[in-house]
């Protein structure tokens, strides 16, 4: 009941009163009408005192939301500029005058929603949703606050989106709810609308990031999976399918990868990383001109993009086109003189092409940039080992192996260095260690056969030669290898077929 509404109460209560006194007692009527005159004096002051405090406190009302209305957008224009502890304290000088609004005219649904919404630009995200609760208890047909209520509860399942998946994706579909309701409302309240698509992105975005971790442990189907998931939240978001599609190459698919990445180019035709990820499933069939191409059109988007100039130097030096693989490494060096990745890659091209001296210069400088770089000390031992610098091309394996003792290409090497040393057990140790970390590569096996062949283990060797074969059926050297155990062992028809074998694998001479 309003104070009008009483006031009117009281009038027509005191008139019937006076009314019945006359009739009781007629004799002293004009008494009682000057008694009830000084009584309707008396109401009509308090009444017009009631109105005058009601418009003060209105006014004063009035006054604290404008001032916390101020102090909100100022605290915007600050967290704009970066100045975000002069920002937290305009944004609380705006809550303290939004609580001041809310005690004065604690019934008023917009003075709480005015609180959430500072607290939620505050950062204060349980306190807001709270405050926009007690907003929706007072008003729940408005729109505005079942929208702002929704943007609360977005911003904290943002915040525990890092450390709490599930919890987030509970208090995301809250605020979709929330949005709905706002929607319901009123149909036509766009930031609702924009809203709630924001969430769905939200989402999608925890299902991409369950999909990456799945994808960095090697769990492509799991993570197709997840990016599926993220897809159906928002279709029209490229990053969803470009991430799909990076899984799918990873898993070998490569043609479908490149349906996927196309559905991502169709979407953002202008973002680098969807052509690198396309050129890089081309890259991995071999189909160096569409990779070529595919990179070309990443550099055009991003011409200081380091990684798109890398691989295009990659697919060149795959052609075998060294010249113009040099001057897309070069470039990658220009953009940035630290980048050792590009500085490596040219070091290597001038290795295969003979250059030795240059390509040690540019292996140094890699190791000068950063002494870590296990790639750089890696090659910079095959260069000196082609030169027959055993000594120092040990070395460089070792440091390689120090830095990264999974690297079964160091350890091979450092065997066959140990192997031309004489040391043929310490070599023999070596290849073990290779073959444990790379049971793929035949080539391990038949090096450690030929340590065995240096020791006159002849059926420890053969051995090793039949499961360098049994591994690799095209491995040449191993045929031939397994050959000429066979002579010692005085296998000769079998011999006969080994050698016959390396024959027609392309085998030339002894190594």
């Amino acid at each position: 009941m309003s104070h009008h509404d009483a006031f009117y109460i009281i009038i027509t209560v005191s008139i019937f009163m006076f009314l019945s006194l006359i009739i009781i007692d007629a004799q002293n009527a004009a008494s009682y009408f000057g008694l009830a005159i000084g009584l309707f004096g008396i109401l009509i002051a308090a009444h017009s005192i009631q109105s005058s405090t009601r418009q003060l406190i209105e006014m004063e009302v009035d006054y604290w939301n404008a001032r916390g209305i101020d102090h909100n957008n100022k605290g915007a224009e600050l967290r704009k500029k970066s100045e975000y502890d002069q920002a937290a304290w305009a944004y609380e000088d705006a809550i303290e005058a939004f609580d001041k609004a809310s005690k004065l005219d604690p019934l008023s649904a917009k003075n709480w929603s005015n609180r959430g919404n500072a607290l939620v630009d505050r950062g204060k995200y349980d306190e807001a949703i709270k405050a926009f609760i007690h907003a929706l208890e007072l008003d729940s047909l408005s729109a505005k606050t079942w929208n702002n209520y929704g943007r609360a509860l977005h911003a904290k399942g943002d915040a525990l989106r890092d450390h709490d998946d599930f919890k987030a994706m509970d208090i995301y579909a809250a605020a979709i709810n929330a949005f709905d309701r706002a929607i319901e409302q009123d149909f036509g309240a766009i930031r609702a609308w924009n809203n709630k698509g924001g969430i769905l992105k939200s989402q999608g975005d925890i299902f991409k990031k369950r999909g990456d971790l799945l994808y960095a442990q090697s769990k492509y189907d799991a993570a197709i999976r997840a990016y599926d998931k993220a897809i159906e939240l928002d279709q029209n978001f490229a990053g969803f399918w470009y991430n799909k599609g990076i899984a799918i190459d990873a898993r070998g698919y490569y043609d479908e990868a490149i349906e996927v990445l196309n559905k991502a180019i169709e979407l953002d035709p202008k973002n680098t990383m969807i052509w690198l990820g396309k050129g890089n499933a081309f890259k991995n069939q071999n189909r160096y001109d569409d990779a070529l191409y595919a990179y070309n059109k990443a550099i055009e988007f991003d011409l200081q993009n380091l990684n798109a100039w890398n691989q295009k130097g990659n697919v060149l030096h795959a052609k075998l086109e060294h010249d113009e693989a040099i001057q897309a490494y070069k470039r990658v060096v220009e953009i940035n003189p630290q980048d050792v990745v590009g500085i490596t890659n040219i070091g290597d091209i001038f290795r295969e092409i003979n250059k030795s001296d240059e390509a040690i210069k540019y292996f140094d400088r890699a190791i000068k940039l950063n002494s870590r770089y296990v790639l750089a000390w890696k090659n910079k031992g095959l260069t000196l080992q082609s030169q027959n610098r055993y000594k120092e091309a040990l070395d460089s394996f070792e440091k390689a192996i120090r830095l990264d003792p999974r690297d079964a290409l160091s350890w091979s090497r450092r065997g066959l260095i140990l192997n031309e040393q004489g040391k043929y057990n310490d070599a023999i140790k070596a290849f073990d260690k290779a073959i444990e970390l790379d049971q793929k590569d035949s080539q391990h096996w038949n090096n450690k056969g030929v340590a065995f062949c240096n020791l006159e283990k002849y059926q420890e060797a053969f051995n090793c030669f039949n499961r360098a074969n049994y591994i690799d059926p095209k491995n040449a050297t191993a045929w031939y290898n397994k050959g000429k155990v066979l002579e010692i062992l005085d296998r000769y028809k079998e011999a006969r077929n080994a050698l016959s074998k390396a024959k027609d694998l392309g085998f030339t001479g002894p190594q």
